[in-house]
């Protein structure tokens, strides 16, 4: 489901400028975090695997932030 969620985000960012992109990923994360908060009794009983995902999640959409910003930069070399 995450990766999913990844795809469509990665498809989504090709068609948005450099600054809503970075208000796309921080309003993404917001509303991670506040679902997150809505089932805190299942979190803290699996705290580990929460953590995990939080982390890999951070570092997935950091790296498709990375990725479009040099895509971009080689578009505007040629």
């Amino acid at each position: 489901m995450i990766l999913s969620l990844t795809i469509m985000s990665v498809l989504k960012l090709q068609k948005i400028s450099g600054s809503k992109l970075l208000l796309y990923l921080v309003l993404k994360t917001f509303f991670f975090i506040l679902v997150v908060f809505l089932f805190k009794k299942v979190i803290i009983e699996n705290l580990k695997f929460f953590l995990i995902g939080m982390v890999s999640g951070s570092f997935i959409s950091v790296f498709i932030f990375i990725s479009f910003f040099k895509n971009k930069i080689k578009k505007r070399k040629e």
